[in-house]
C-alpha cells in the first residue's frame, strides 16, 4: 500500500487512540462490532476493576450483517462466557444500531453514582464520548484495546475497510453536531488535513450518503 496513504491513516488512528482511559468503574457497557478483541478486553477490564455488571450491546451492524446470524451483543456475551464472565453478570442489550442507541437502552439498567465505562474499538472511543452528554449528563470513560496499525488490524474489515470506517467516524464528528447527535468538538489540523487526504485517495465507502464520492 502507498506510504503516504499508511503515513495518514495512522495519524487518525493515533488521534483516535489517544482517548483511551482506564478508570475504575462499576458498569462496563461494551458497544459490539466485528472485533472479539473488544470483548477480551473488556472482560479483562471487568475482572480488573471489580465492575458489578457488563453490558454488551448491538443488534447486527454494516459490517457484521454478513459476519454473524445472531446480534453482535448475544456473540459478545457468548465470547464473555468463554473468558469467565458469569452469565449473572451480564447484560444483553440487542436493539441498539448505533452509538446513540447503544447508550440510549443501555442506561436504564445505570444506578444513581455508578461510574461508567464505555468500551469499543479505538477509532469509536473519541464519537463515544461526544456522543454519551447528548443523553446524559454525568462524566463517563472511554476505553478500548490498544493496537497497532496496520499491523493488528482486525481481519474482518482488512486496513483498506479500516482507513475507510475512521475517514467515515471523522466526517461524523464534523457534521453530527448540527444533527444533534454529538457535541461539538475541534478537530486538531494534522488530523483534518489526512482525512482529507485519505478522501482525495478515494476512501469514502463510510461516508455519509451524498458526500465526498470519488470522480
Amino acid at each position: 500500500m502507498n506510504r503516504e496513504v499508511l503515513e495518514n491513516a495512522n495519524v487518525l488512528w493515533n488521534y483516535f487512540s489517544s482517548f483511551n482511559e482506564e478508570i475504575e468503574s462499576d458498569v462496563i457497557v461494551v458497544c459490539c462490532s466485528y472485533d472479539l478483541r473488544v470483548c477480551d478486553y473488556a472482560c479483562k477490564l471487568f475482572r480488573k476493576n471489580g465492575a458489578k455488571i457488563i453490558i454488551f450491546s448491538g443488534d447486527k451492524g454494516n459490517w457484521t450483517s454478513h459476519l454473524w446470524e445472531k446480534a453482535e451483543a448475544e456473540i459478545f456475551r457468548d465470547r464473555a462466557m468463554i473468558n469467565g464472565i458469569e452469565d449473572s453478570k451480564i447484560i444483553v442489550e440487542d436493539k441498539a444500531t448505533n452509538l446513540g442507541e447503544n447508550i440510549q437502552f443501555s442506561k436504564k439498567f445505570f444506578k444513581d453514582n455508578d461510574k461508567i465505562t464505555l468500551v469499543s474499538k479505538s477509532n469509536t472511543l473519541l464519537r463515544i464520548k461526544l456522543t454519551f452528554p447528548i443523553h446524559l449528563n454525568f462524566a463517563v470513560s472511554v476505553s478500548g484495546p490498544l493496537f497497532n496499525f496496520p499491523d493488528e488490524v482486525s481481519n474482518s474489515v482488512g486496513v483498506l475497510g479500516l482507513i475507510n470506517e475512521m475517514v467515515g467516524d471523522i466526517e461524523r464528528i464534523i457534521r453530527y453536531p448540527d444533527l444533534g447527535y454529538q457535541i461539538k468538538h475541534d478537530i486538531p489540523l494534522k488530523v483534518l488535513a489526512s482525512y482529507y487526504f485519505l478522501i482525495q485517495r478515494g476512501f469514502v465507502d463510510h461516508l455519509l450518503k451524498g458526500v465526498y464520492r470519488s470522480q
